[in-house]
């Protein structure tokens, strides 16, 4: 065969395997499609479901049995209560990697036993330390609230990478148990 036929050869079967992959193309995309489509449907039933639970008041019910003493920051006066927040905020801040720049206590609100503290908050660190430290206040317990937060970058950064080097301010309220003191 000379070179001309077999350079004619590669060509045929070049074509084939380019219409073959062209025949293959729309089954590997709908196959794709449809995967996505399955996976935003399960989203959109999780969201269903749980928009369902929050309209009938399902899901687990607090009762008379149920310890909530975790749920709130305690201590015998409203100094040591907010001493005992700090030192939660501070140990969240370590366990997420964050500098903790500022501890501001707020004005607290006290009825009987129960007292509302509020803490102004600034830590510094990368955007993906600082959202850590967010979720380990908001989700952890005792049940912090993060009634503000603020995002900024840090002023002489000496980071090129404005996500490495942030500052976030948050206010923070937590209810505190005020315990009966010992004579």
């Amino acid at each position: 065969m000379s070179r001309k036929g077999i350079w004619g050869l590669v060509l045929i079967a070049l074509g084939c395997l380019g219409l073959m992959l062209l025949a293959v193309l729309p089954f590997a995309w709908a196959q794709y499609a449809a995967a996505e489509s399955q996976r935003v449907r399960e989203e959109i039933s999780l969201i269903e479901s749980k928009q369902a639970g929050a309209k009938t008041g399902t899901g687990p019910k607090l009762t008379q049995g149920t310890d909530v003493t975790p749920m709130f920051v305690s201590g015998t006066t409203d100094g040591t209560i907010l001493a005992e927040l700090q030192k939660i905020v501070a140990t969240r801040a370590q366990e997420s990697g964050v500098q903790l720049l500022r501890l501001q206590p707020l004005q607290t609100d006290t009825n009987d036993q129960l007292t509302t503290i509020r803490m102004e908050v600034a830590a510094g660190g990368s955007l993906a330390q600082l959202q850590q430290y967010a979720l380990k206040l908001e989700t952890g317990l005792p049940v912090l609230f993060v009634v503000e937060a603020f995002l900024t970058p840090k002023q002489q950064a000496e980071s090129e990478f404005p996500s490495e080097a942030m500052t976030l301010t948050l206010k923070l309220e937590a209810n505190g148990w005020l315990e009966a003191s010992a004579p």
